[in-house]
This record gives C-alpha cells, sequence and structure tokens, in this order.
C-alpha cells in the first residue's frame, strides 16, 4: 500500500471555495469543497489493509479453478467488466490469484486460481477467526 499525502493551503484574501482534483492511472475523482479548506490530504493507493468477505470467499471458492460466473454469484454482481476490474483485479494485482490463461483474459474458457500468496492469506484469515 502506498500513501500520499499533499498539503492544501488556501490564502484567507481568496473565495472559500476550491476544487480538488485526484487522478490516479485509471480513474479521476473530482470534489467540490466549500468552506475553509486546512490539514493533511491523505489518499491510499492500492488495495484495502484487510479482504473483504466476498474478497474472502473468492479466495476460498479459487482453491479450485473457478469460472468468472462463479465467483461472481458469490459477490452478487451480474456485471461481468465491472466486476472484472473492482474485484479481480485487485486479487489479481496484490498476487493472491492467477488466470489460467493470462493471455486472454477474457476468454471464456478462462478460469481463476489460487496462489502461494493466496493460500498463506487465507490460512493467515482462518487463524485469526
Amino acid at each position: 500500500m502506498k500513501l500520499i499525502n499533499a498539503v492544501v493551503e488556501l490564502p484567507a484574501s481568496e473565495p472559500q471555495s476550491c476544487e480538488v482534483t485526484v487522478r490516479r492511472p485509471e480513474a479521476v475523482f473530482v470534489t467540490e469543497v466549500t468552506g475553509v479548506v486546512t490539514g493533511v490530504v491523505v489518499e491510499q493507493v492500492g488495495t484495502k489493509l484487510a479482504l473483504s468477505r466476498h474478497q474472502v470467499e473468492i479466495l476460498r471458492k479459487c482453491t479450485e479453478e473457478s469460472a468468472i460466473t462463479d465467483l461472481m454469484a458469490i459477490a452478487g454482481r451480474t456485471d461481468r467488466t465491472k466486476f472484472r476490474h473492482q474485484v479481480l483485479t485487485p486479487l489479481l494485482e496484490e498476487g493472491l490469484l492467477e488466470m489460467t490463461i493470462p493471455e486472454k483474459p477474457t476468454s471464456s474458457k478462462q478460469r481463476y486460481r489460487l496462489t502461494a500468496k493466496g493460500k498463506a492469506a487465507l490460512e493467515k484469515k482462518s487463524s485469526k477467526t
């Protein structure tokens, strides 16, 4: 995880309104702020500190090779593209899951399986409960 700190200072003579833009490689978020802005802006980049319930269930399911439709059912998702970007990509980037056909990520025959790092994360999660 990478934390980015930024300090925002506004001169007292300026109007009490500003626009803050946070840019990421895949997304842009724009927030309008009204009032006095002081302090530190902290942005978390990467996955959350802990796995969500759905992520843990997906990792458990992937102890055997699993199709995306099976994994989507676990998370209660219906949009394949959003599921791939919002749920699977972070798990793949963290090295917890791997594709069976990495050269064809959207193949109908694509399956996902747990990596050694994913097994360790599951074991760690199981030992906490």
